[in-house]
């Protein structure tokens, strides 16, 4: 960790900067995995918060609830060509399931939200489906899920005593649940249907190629090339192609509560996804001199490709 370094190799950054070195392998295989796990048996099942809405204070119970995380993987590196050629690789999940805590009254939820009951989420959600064909799903869900994958693999090669090249493949993918407009206000108490909730999936693929050079005792270089693509797209859990309705229990001009329901695809998913792709090339001479100075120089260039899709309605 550099904390605002002054080196000319290092730009765009405010602040500090971290460089990170992945591990490689030896002329000896080697390998390791490992498991990570906890649920709701391993932690408290009861807390306690002010509501700064209503200003009451709150119990609730989560005893009943139940949610689970695991995260496991496993790394086997070694050699290809002993001395010369060597190989890593690396794989790694997490997954999670996390109970929902909110629904309206009657649910079994730990946190229910006054004056709208499950009858009348059934028979907001019967009327969707008889007037406009459109089935807006249930307002609980019987848990939510996280999940997330690492890939990596890396090859190390000695081509002679001077020259050294290595060449990288990562790829993190995963996705996560998000649930919408369910609110416990006391002035605007809502419950949001299933059909507004969203999944959320991303996916990072990276690739690196690097060639480290000693010409000299004193003159070394490094060439390197990477790319970088990103890309997160949103999923209406009930698809988008309806609208975004808001059923009012209440005069919505009239005195609190207003209570209502809510149900379709949240106006900010209807067409959401944006991909980043990066390309960087890099070119570093450093001639180490007498009395302990180091001169650097070199060439940097990324290209950047955005594509962008938000279309709210």
């Amino acid at each position: 960790v550099d904390v605002a370094p002054y080196d000319v190799q290092y730009g765009s950054f405010q602040g500090g900067v971290i460089n990170s070195v992945t591990k490689s392998a030896t002329n000896e295989f080697h390998g390791e995995a490992f498991y990570e796990k906890t649920d709701q048996d391993m932690q408290g099942d009861t807390f306690s918060f002010d509501d700064f809405q209503t200003g009451t204070r709150r119990n609730v119970d989560l005893s009943s609830s139940e949610f689970e995380e695991t995260t496991w993987g496993a790394t086997l590196a070694g050699p290809i060509i002993k001395d010369k050629l060597f190989f890593l690789l690396n794989y790694e999940k997490f997954e999670a399931t996390q109970p929902v805590l909110t629904g309206p009254e009657g649910s079994g939820a730990a946190v229910e939200v006054a004056g709208i009951t499950q009858a009348q989420v059934d028979q907001v959600r019967q009327i969707a489906q008889d007037v406009y064909g459109y089935d807006p799903l249930d307002a609980i869900a019987n848990e939510l899920t996280t999940q997330d994958e690492k890939y990596f693999a890396k090859l190390d090669w000695n081509i002679n005593d001077r020259h050294r090249a290595a060449v990288s493949y990562q790829q993190t993918k995963g996705g996560i649940l998000s649930l919408n407009n369910t609110s416990t206000s006391g002035t605007y108490p809502s419950v949001g249907l299933l059909s507004s909730a969203y999944t959320l999936e991303s996916n990072l693929v990276t690739y690196k190629a690097q060639l480290f050079s000693d010409w000299t005792d004193r003159f070394s270089t490094e060439f390197a090339f990477s790319r970088k693509e990103v890309e997160n797209i949103s999923s209406n859990l009930a698809g988008s192609d309806f609208a975004a309705f808001q059923v009012y229990l209440d005069n919505p001009g009239g005195p609190a509560p207003r209570r209502s329901i809510r149900f379709g695809p949240e106006r900010s998913r209807h067409a959401n996804s944006l991909t980043n792709d990066v390309n960087q090339y890099r070119a570093v001479g450093t001639y180490r001199a007498d009395g302990g100075h180091n001169f650097t120089f070199g060439y940097e260039r990324e290209e950047t490709e955005i594509f962008n899709l938000f279309v709210q309605f």
